[in-house]
């Protein structure tokens, strides 16, 4: 798990308290922990992967972009404020990646694998630094998907129970 960085801007304090997950699920998770002691929740899941989900970081210096690697050497940076549900950019090492760090200034991202190798991605300027407007732009993000948890919880469960539809033919 990887709690996002704090924001400079006290405004948006909502970042501090989301993480993301890795899973052997094959999915990246963003959790909300809304209060000490209280159980955390998904408030969104990324499924697009091709294998098991070895480690996912955020960005140092951009708040709304996160890398993640997974099991078929794939390392991806996605954009949690995007409108479209795949990664920004991607490439594909050799071998399973099985850990990432970013750098401070966060252009780039040291990839290790299951064989011993690591690799030095570089990464675009565009995810290197970041504007008041970005935060604004995750702290909307976020207010969002607590807006659709909190309606996906009050909504009426569906009953589990097949139901029988008669249905009546006319000859």
């Amino acid at each position: 798990a990887d709690f996002h960085p704090p924001s400079p801007y006290p405004v948006y304090d909502s970042v501090s308290r989301v993480f993301l997950t890795a899973s052997t699920d094959w999915t990246v998770k963003l959790w909300a922990a809304s209060r000490p002691q209280a159980p955390a929740r998904v408030l969104r899941t990324l499924p697009r992967f091709s294998n098991a989900v070895s480690d996912v970081r955020w960005a140092p210096a951009h708040p709304s972009a996160f890398a993640a690697a997974d099991g078929s050497g794939h390392v991806s940076l996605w954009d949690l404020t995007a409108q479209s549900a795949g990664p920004k950019e991607a490439v594909c090492l050799r071998d399973p990646v099985t850990c990432l760090r970013w750098n401070t200034a966060g252009n780039r991202i040291v990839a290790g694998t299951s064989a011993g190798a690591v690799s030095v991605l570089g990464v675009a300027d565009r995810w290197c630094s970041s504007r008041v407007e970005d935060f604004a732009a995750v702290d909307s993000t976020l207010r969002t998907l607590h807006a659709q948890a909190d309606a996906a919880a009050k909504a009426p469960q569906q009953d589990q129970a097949p139901t029988a539809i008669a249905t009546t033919m006319a000859y």
